[in-house]
């Protein structure tokens, strides 16, 4: 059998939505469907692109050098062309991210559930690690030729 049915979407605002469908039958049996979509706004800003990740993200995005570079709870640093949204390269450290990544002409820096501080070209290749005896979850920021974290 199938079951359709409309939804208006007027009024809803722009962004992602998520629609949990439940159905018993005559017969007792239950059925279960999530579908997630998007609504765009008719009017002002639209979205210019989407990514998925391998993890949720929890931090904001951080953006610069031709790059939108963000980190997951998977562990993974994302990084994507600012223009297209094309996925630029993944790299993978030990631990949750939570926090926003710090972006320089130096490098992208990102602190980890793994106990990590991690710096990384805009290439996505490992420059150094420092390991520390407790997850980094806060966002680095940058004074002069220093990268402070905690």
């Amino acid at each position: 059998s199938e079951w359709r049915t409309a939804i208006s979407l007027e009024g809803w605002e722009a962004g992602a939505h998520y629609v949990r469908c439940l159905e018993t039958t005559n017969d007792g049996a239950t059925h279960r469907l999530t579908v997630a979509f998007y609504t765009t706004p008719t009017a002002g800003p639209r979205v210019a692109w989407r990514a998925r990740m391998g993890g949720s993200r929890k931090g904001n995005p951080a953006a610069g050098f031709g790059l939108v570079v963000a980190g997951a709870q998977d562990g993974g640093v994302y990084a994507y062309d600012a223009q297209s949204g094309r996925r630029k390269w993944v790299y993978h450290t030990g631990g949750e991210i939570l926090a926003q990544p710090l972006m320089t002409a130096d490098g992208i820096f990102i602190g980890s559930g793994d106990g990590s501080m991690t710096a990384l070209d805009h290439r996505g290749r490992r420059r150094w690690r420092v390991v520390l005896d407790d997850p980094v979850y806060s966002s680095a920021v940058a004074a002069g030729d220093r990268i402070i974290f905690g």
